[in-house]
């Protein structure tokens, strides 16, 4: 991955996971409102919120909930699967990162727990952009 993916690209692609915009059109999606408020109130006051929990606890779909209500108020979402980055590439992301001026960005990192040391420090460091860090224990 040499830049992130776009979320119309990844929604509309049922083999980047799931949800996806058919899913939400057909409201297939439960929707944790209260999860996605608690979510929401954290990139507002923090522009960072660290989503974590076990293997298929809901991480994912949160934060892709969280992104289609940000993506219905026209704001731009982006996804960095850490493990699909290489180290090379590291700095190139950064670079893209930095060069936005939009301030209706949001960044939904996933699989954040895969390059703790590598990556995801680097991210954090953009305190003018908005992030959902996906996270589970060992």
């Amino acid at each position: 991955m040499e830049q992130p993916k776009s979320f119309d690209g990844v929604m509309n692609n049922i083999h980047e996971g799931w949800p996806t915009f058919d899913d939400f059109k057909q409201e297939s999606v439960f929707i944790d409102k209260e999860n996605a408020k608690i979510v929401d109130g954290l990139l507002k006051k923090y522009r960072r919120c660290l989503i974590r929990g076990a293997k298929g606890r809901g991480k994912t779909v949160l934060s892709r909930v969280v992104g289609f209500n940000y993506y219905k108020d026209k704001w731009k979402i982006r996804f960095i699967d850490v493990q699909e980055v290489r180290k090379e590439n590291i700095d190139g992301i950064c670079r893209y990162i930095d060069r936005i001026e939009d301030e209706n960005f949001l960044f939904i990192i996933e699989n954040a727990h895969a390059s703790l040391e590598e990556i995801t420090p680097k991210l954090i460091e953009h305190e003018f952009r908005r992030f959902t860090f996906h996270d589970r224990p060992k």
